[in-house]
């Protein structure tokens, strides 16, 4: 599966320490082997799924058998 992370998600990386990203691009190098993947939710009343990496939430969509990484967010009570 073609994972592509969007812009918006680039800037939320960009800001992140080293050792976060490391630990979120391999989480999400794993997305590769949808739908075998742990740690993924369908969000209730949206079209999108959360990737639980430690404190840190990733959106993303399935579409036409591409994975769109669309949100980097460090979980709190406004994450979603």
């Amino acid at each position: 599966m073609e994972i592509i992370i969007t812009t918006h998600a680039q800037r939320q990386l960009k800001k992140l320490s080293a050792a976060a990203i490391q630990e979120l691009k391999a989480a999400i190098l794993g997305l590769a082997r949808w739908p075998d993947v742990e740690n993924v939710i369908r969000l209730k009343n949206r079209p999108d799924y959360r990737l639980r990496v430690g404190r840190w939430r990733v959106l993303f969509e399935v579409s036409e058998g591409r994975l769109f990484i669309t949100q980097v967010l460090l979980r709190d009570e406004q994450t979603y």
